[in-house]
């Protein structure tokens, strides 16, 4: 009977602790913010990779004229004195194939 008790009773325990431990707030706002700063942490390494992809292409530019050049004419759209620039409607295209 004892042996009874005993296991009911440390069942009991065990459970209230569990309870205890999961709806006490200051424990779930501890799981949460640990959430975040995993999240964080993910976020900190994205940029930091984002940065050294930043930091490559603006050596390129620094160092390399031609990277330089080529940066300004399909970003900004300039064209040099003795160039001409075309462009071309791609979607004008397509009709024309849908009328033959």
């Amino acid at each position: 009977m004892s042996n009874k008790i005993f296991k009911v009773s440390f069942i009991l325990v065990i459970f209230l602790t569990v309870l205890l431990i999961v709806a006490n707030y200051s424990t779930r706002e501890y799981f949460h913010k640990l959430i975040k700063i995993y999240k964080l942490k993910k976020e900190i390494e994205k940029t930091k990779v984002y940065n050294i992809s930043l930091e490559k292409r603006l050596s390129n530019l620094q160092t390399k004229p031609k990277e330089l050049e080529k940066a300004v004419k399909m970003e900004l759209g300039y064209v040099a004195e003795d160039e001409i620039l075309y462009k071309f409607n791609d979607s004008g295209s397509e009709k024309q194939k849908d009328k033959r």
